[in-house]
């Protein structure tokens, strides 16, 4: 039997929420829909097939399924099956392809667009699993119902009890744009199964189930904090979040409803864990520490318990403050102004402003270590899958004050009363850190780095590659760094799990491969600035 919407959607907007009653492969479940009407049923374990008319249109038509429950990861469980064919009006896996066709769902959600439809669209659903699904059906003024969207926003970093978070792009307005101010949904890992993680309707219940749709912690914005502004021009719009449990998985979306009849936006998800040790530090974005280093966005080994009068900053801002100046008065003897060869510049690509931007960035991740767990204590979100390996990870050990980056954090060193962040773990710097340097920086000053193999390894660790997550689990396509559609590796990736302390390094050389392999030049000529800069950043 069918569903015939003809005469009853307006077809502006058509929201359906309903399931198909256990069936017989002949005996299908009809309901007659009369909108605004909403139809929810639970779904056994017995096969089922419920069946979809729309009539013929010249403009867009969109088609989106979100499983609200599942008792399973869906795989082929439930299939969304469509045909624009008078000669397929019960699309299901028997129906020859084409004109039928079946639209894979992942993370518990489906969709398809229709540009036009000259004979209508048919429409199946079927499913072998308990559970409930939403069909939404809309048209071009709409777009789709449930709208999934790669993730907007990154991760920073956590300690026990805070979070960071950024969006993905800055702004250059005086304002940000409404959309960028949209506060993150963050729920605990688990609440929402792995496999309805991109699912509408699953991530909407859960949040009123679990946290009467408010999430996990409180969440603070800022905008333009700190003058973070090594990742291209313009500001973003950070979040950071407090009254987080401390050795705990969450999963983070941007949720938007779109509408009261349960359209909404859903991009995501990303992971994060907070620490479990407390000797690590997340200065928030309005922190004194920032106003030296821009790019600190991660926990830093902090004592506890300082004696008024003596703050955090006091210890590392004499160290930067030296450096810097001693840096910046070396460079000060190039003629930095000059824009031709003739006159003695040394690059038509990189200035004296970007050779001390990026020797900043490389000084703040040697001086304020990135402080995390001690390796053995902590268990990123999704490590424990098989697709990222546990040798990635490169957690040194800090237990012995004179060989760390923080001498001066030893229990006998620090003021009566502070407690020693002592022992905590550090993440290497990355090493395209150092090697950015060398190539912003003009040839004079000789700037070397360490050698892969020889002695990078002791202080250093290199970006890693990596992959987004498949419905079964296993490696699938590479979702980094080079460009926007991703192709390479990176400091860190959306699962929660960080290979090296990056600071932007390597979202700075994706911008600029991406900038190279955009510009309309000869194609042996990106090929050779692609082998150049791959090989800089391999040594």
């Amino acid at each position: 039997m069918t569903i015939n919407l003809l005469s009853a959607i307006p077809f502006s907007l058509l929201y359906i929420l309903l399931s198909a009653l256990p069936a017989r492969s002949q005996d299908v479940t009809s309901i007659a829909l009369n909108p605004p009407q909403v139809f929810s049923f639970n779904t056994s374990a017995s096969p089922s097939t419920a069946f979809f008319s729309l009539p013929p249109s010249s403009s867009q038509t969109f088609i989106s399924l979100s499983l609200c429950s599942a008792s399973a990861p869906p795989g082929r469980r439930t299939t969304l099956y469509l045909s624009n064919s008078t000669s397929v009006q019960f699309p299901t896996s028997d129906s020859h392809l084409p004109p039928a066709q079946s639209i894979r769902i992942n993370d518990g959600a489906a969709s398809f667009r229709f540009d036009k439809s000259d004979d209508g669209i048919f429409i199946g659903v079927t499913t072998t699993d308990a559970g409930e699904w939403e069909l939404g059906v809309s048209g071009e003024d709409a777009g789709f119902f449930h709208d999934v969207q790669p993730p907007v926003f990154i991760w920073e970093d956590s300690d026990s009890t805070h979070s960071l978070l950024r969006r993905a792009t800055n702004f250059t307005s005086d304002t940000p744009p409404q959309d960028d101010m949209l506060r993150p949904l963050v729920l605990k890992t688990g609440v929402v199964p792995d496999f309805l993680s991109g699912s509408v309707c699953a991530v909407r219940r859960a949040n009123v189930a679990t946290s009467g749709g408010q999430g996990e912690g409180n969440w603070t914005m800022f905008v333009g904090a700190g003058n973070r502004t090594v990742l291209g021009a313009g500001r973003r719009v950070e979040w950071f979040g407090d009254q987080l449990q401390g050795g705990t998985n969450y999963t983070f979306w941007e949720f938007e409803q779109t509408g009261t009849d349960g359209s909404a936006i859903l991009s995501g998800p990303s992971y994060f864990v907070t620490k479990q040790s407390s000797n690590c530090f997340l200065p928030p974005p309005n922190h004194p520490l920032l106003e030296i280093c821009p790019s600190l966005t991660y926990s830093i080994p902090a004592p506890s318990n300082l004696p008024t009068g003596v703050t955090l900053e006091s210890f590392f801002v004499p160290i930067l403050q030296k450096s810097l100046t001693n840096f910046n008065l070396t460079l000060s003897t190039f003629p930095c102004n000059n824009r031709s060869i003739s006159e003695g510049t040394y690059s038509f690509i990189s200035t004296c402003s970007d050779c001390f931007a990026a020797y900043r960035l490389w000084l703040c991740s040697i001086v304020l270590p990135r402080c995390t767990d001690l390796p053995g204590s902590f268990s990123p979100p999704f490590n424990s899958s098989g697709f990222i390996p546990n040798d990635t990870l490169s957690v040194f050990p800090r237990t012995d004050p004179p060989s760390s980056r923080t001498p001066f954090f030893a229990p006998d060193a620090l003021p009566q009363g502070a407690t020693s962040p002592f022992p905590y773990g550090e993440i290497l710097p990355c090493d395209a850190n150092c090697q950015r340097v060398g190539a912003t920086c003009p040839p004079f000053m000789g700037w070397q780095c360490p050698l892969k193999d020889v002695t990078r390894e002791a202080g250093y660790a290199p970006f890693q590659k990596v992959f987004s997550l498949e419905a079964d689990g296993t490696k699938g396509v590479e979702e980094g760094v080079r460009g926007p559609e991703g192709l390479g590796e990176r400091g860190s990736d959306r699962w929660g799990n960080v290979f090296c302390n990056a600071v932007g390094s390597d979202i700075i050389l994706a911008m600029q491969i991406g900038a190279a392999a955009r510009t309309l030049v000869p194609s042996f000529l990106v090929l050779l600035v692609s082998l150049a800069v791959g090989a800089l950043y391999d040594l």
